[in-house]
């Protein structure tokens, strides 16, 4: 989220799908710390991500694999402080539309995600509870999910 509060080479997490709804996109929180381009991938599987972390056989869809740019007027550490301001964390990784599969969800279906970036500057806020409703709207219900502590993926 970009409230984040810790960090890592990305995360997992469930989303149910509380209508048919197909997601067209994401966008990340990258504090930019450590370099300028960050590898990203995205992978979806159905049904929960726990016990699938370490298996690359159980996340079939790849949703996106392309590099991301620190944006030019991202915010510096050197001349604007060490604290990021929330709306500068917001267009921090966008995502282009083009560099992600969209990803059809039925009605009452839980599917997973699990964020890999190539950097250990993805941000998200530490949870309470595995499973948790972090966030919901009237299409999709976000879960708290874990952290993904390797690039790449599956080790």
């Amino acid at each position: 989220t970009f409230d984040d509060g810790t960090g890592s080479y990305g995360g997992l997490f469930d989303v149910l799908a509380k209508t048919n709804v197909v997601l067209t996109g994401i966008d990340l929180n990258i504090d930019w710390n450590t370099d300028r381009s960050a590898h990203v991938l995205v992978y979806a599987r159905k049904g929960s991500w726990f016990g699938h972390q370490n298996n690359a056989d159980a996340w079939p869809h790849l949703l996106v694999n392309t590099t991301l740019e620190r944006p030019s007027a991202f915010h510096n550490r050197s001349t604007d402080g060490p604290y990021i301001p929330k709306d500068a964390k917001m267009t921090s990784a966008v995502v282009p539309r083009k560099a992600f599969t969209p990803l059809e969800m039925g009605r009452g279906e839980t599917w997973s995600l699990y964020v890999c970036t190539s950097v250990p500057d993805f941000r998200y806020t530490l949870g309470t509870s595995i499973g948790k409703t972090f966030a919901a709207n009237p299409e999709i219900r976000v879960m708290e999910g874990a952290g993904a502590a390797d690039y790449p993926p599956f080790l």
